[in-house]
């Protein structure tokens, strides 16, 4: 019966699909990233386990399985300089039905473009030597 309930109760609105801009700029600022830690840990074998803990890292310091409103009144801060909380909230609140701020699209965007930028710089300048550090 409650299985049934949630397709059959839940309303849709339009701000569903602010998801599809969010996933869209979320995948180019993956990409991105990606693509600069390949060709730093294909250099430096030893740096990939230095990234695994730093990915988990990220992910216990971002509001992934906890929100930013349960944080206590002075580290609101916390959360404000990390720019994976920007992500997470640009891709949760359209799901959750609400519009996401226009200080998280922008800082989104700008993240993305200079991630684009800097990972198209360091596989131009690298591109050649990648075969060599294999």
């Amino acid at each position: 019966n409650t299985f049934r309930d949630f397709f059959t109760n839940t309303s849709v609105n339009l701000d569903i699909l602010f998801f599809i801009p969010a996933i869209i700029i979320t995948s180019i600022s993956l990409i991105s990233t990606g693509m600069i830690l390949a060709i730093f840990c294909t250099r430096y074998r030893d740096m990939g386990p230095v990234v695994q803990s730093v990915v988990t890292l990220c992910f216990f310091i971002t509001p992934i399985i906890w929100t930013s409103e349960q944080l206590p009144d002075g580290r609101r801060e916390f959360v404000d300089y990390n720019i994976f909380y920007y992500f997470m909230e640009m891709l949760r609140k359209p799901l959750m039905g609400t519009v996401p701020d226009v200080t998280i699209w922008f800082y989104t965007i700008i993240t993305s473009i200079i991630m684009l930028m800097v990972s198209a710089l360091v596989l131009t300048k690298y591109r050649s030597r990648i075969v060599y550090w294999l």
